[in-house]
This record gives structure tokens, sequence and C-alpha cells, in this order.
């Protein structure tokens, strides 16, 4: 009986140990929204164990993308057959109308390492005359 217990005890450790390392997310709707000088992400996840946070990830091109911000995982847990929606909002856009944007999330476990991205979506936001000209005052600077 001593060893079976032993035995039990064991497995019911490795599966903790493994609930504790193994993270995991599945996004199943990723979109990005044009606005008025912003973009409004927004994604829904199925599946999500052991997510510390979703990463934004923006560039000028589809392969060249780079981290902007980061959105926690909230602690309530995703109900079977459920869904939880995440939601932010990229005011950083400056330059001009007709440039596009690439974006997409990465999602972060809790060891700090990305264990899954997301497709890479594409948008053009419409840029205001004011936000133009900051843009092109900040690239004088950079």
């Amino acid at each position: 009986m001593g060893m079976i217990m032993r035995k039990i005890s064991a497995a019911i450790l490795v599966i903790i140990l493994v609930q504790l390392v193994w993270s995991d997310a599945v996004i199943r709707e990723f979109r990005v929204e044009p606005g008025m000088n912003k973009v409004h992400l927004l994604w829904k996840v199925t599946v999500e164990t052991n997510v510390r946070e979703y990463q934004i990830l923006r560039g000028l091109t589809p392969t060249q993308l780079y981290p902007i911000a980061s959105v926690a995982a909230t602690e309530e847990p995703v109900q079977p057959g459920g869904e939880k929606l995440y939601e932010y909002t990229d005011r950083s856009v400056y330059k001009s109308d007709g440039r596009t944007y690439y974006y997409q999330i990465a999602v972060v476990g809790l060891s700090g390492d990305v264990v899954t991205r997301s497709g890479v979506r594409e948008v053009s936001p419409r840029i205001s005359a004011v936000r133009h000209t900051w843009g092109s005052i900040k690239a004088l600077f950079r």
C-alpha cells in the first residue's frame, strides 16, 4: 500500500509541475480596426492556461514587428465552450494617411517566454493634419 501511495503522489506532483510550466492560449479571433489617429485591436481567446500577458507587436512591414505595449491576462478562467475578450487601442500612430501598419499578438507565459503568436493583420488608420505635422516634427529628432 505504501508503494502505491508514493507512486500516486509522484504522479500528482509531476502533473502539478507540468501545469505550472505549460502555458497556452488559443486566439480564436483577432481584428484591427482603423480610427482617426488610432487603431483598435480586439482579440478573443477560447483557451488560456498560465498566460501572463499578451504583447502587442507593430511594424511597417509584416516581417519586422516590435513590441509597443502589453495587456495583462485576467485571472478569471475561460468557461468551457466560452471565450474571453481583450482590447487595446494604439494611439501612437503618426505620419501620413495611407500608411499601413502591421500588428500581431504574442502570448507570453508565466515563464516570460512567448508561447504562441497570432496571425499578422494590416490596417491603414486615418491621421489628422495636426497628428501628421507632429509625426514629422518627431521624425526630425530621431
